[in-house]
């Protein structure tokens, strides 16, 4: 009987783990989302301006969307480990 309860409780830490792989993943695709929109958005800013943006907005914009492709790169990152790690315990 004991070994059933520790097998169910085992099985239970597996499935936990594995809602929290899964949490972890989604949590990366919807901050890879929200950095493609800022990226979007300094680059519709930096078209749309026509160069009459003052160099200092212009600075801004630039180091926002490099801020924001700097942020993608590592968070995709981490989401291939979490991915990678995910496969590897569903084996």
């Amino acid at each position: 009987m004991d070994k059933n309860l520790t097998a169910q409780q085992c099985e239970c830490a597996l499935m936990e783990h594995i809602d929290l792989d899964i949490e972890s993943i989604e949590q990366a695709i919807n901050r890879l989302e929200h950095y493609r929109q800022k990226l979007l958005t300094g680059s519709q800013v930096l078209r749309n301006s026509g160069g009459r943006l003052s160099p200092p907005d212009r600075i801004k914009v630039i180091v926002e969307s490099a801020l924001a492709a700097g942020n993608a790169a590592i968070t995709g990152e981490q989401l291939m480990k979490a991915i990678e790690g995910h496969a590897r315990r569903s084996r």
